[in-house]
């Protein structure tokens, strides 16, 4: 799933095509004396694709808070690093700009920002939960874990009542 290039199965005729003028494989380059990177290694169009096709039943659901579990995605403007919490729009893109890790994954650009991982700017959402009316929020806290250099177990997790 995060190899870019989609199945040939999974396209259409009209995509399959596109292997020759649209998909393309960003690699550093040199031009105007400076050294070109790609925006981030992969760009996540199978990626996206796969996330079309799991939330493809909501799909027309652009208030969150009508789905069948009301959801959040937090995700942070790489311009101004503040958090931005989408709860309309494109489910999946949305999904998407919500975990865009730096460097791994192409920002996503929603309402003419560029978004990135969330984690960046709330790494622990409890504030967005919370503001949606939530009593109980559970956690788990998997980087103090590996920080302290424990071995993760099966299932761990951290109750808190705010």
């Amino acid at each position: 799933m995060f190899v870019d290039e989609p199945n040939r199965e999974d396209r259409s005729f009209r995509r399959k095509a596109d292997d020759y003028t649209y998909v393309f494989r960003a690699k550093p380059g040199f031009g105007g004396g400076k050294v070109k990177l790609p925006l981030a290694y992969v760009h996540g169009q199978k990626f996206d694709l796969q996330l079309n096709r799991l939330t493809q039943g909501v799909s027309q659901t652009k208030d969150f808070d009508q789905l069948p579990i009301p959801y959040r995605a937090v995700a942070t403007d790489l311009e101004t690093g503040q958090e931005v919490v989408l709860k309309s729009g494109n489910l999946a893109r949305s999904l998407r700009a919500s975990h865009g890790r730096p460097g791994a994954f192409d920002p996503v650009l929603i309402d003419n920002r560029l978004l990135i991982d969330g984690g960046l700017a709330n790494n622990i959402p409890v504030s967005v939960v919370k503001a949606m009316g939530a009593d109980i929020v559970i956690v788990s806290d998997l980087a103090a874990i590996c920080l302290r250099g424990n071995r993760l177990p099966g299932r761990w997790m951290w109750q808190a009542n705010w």
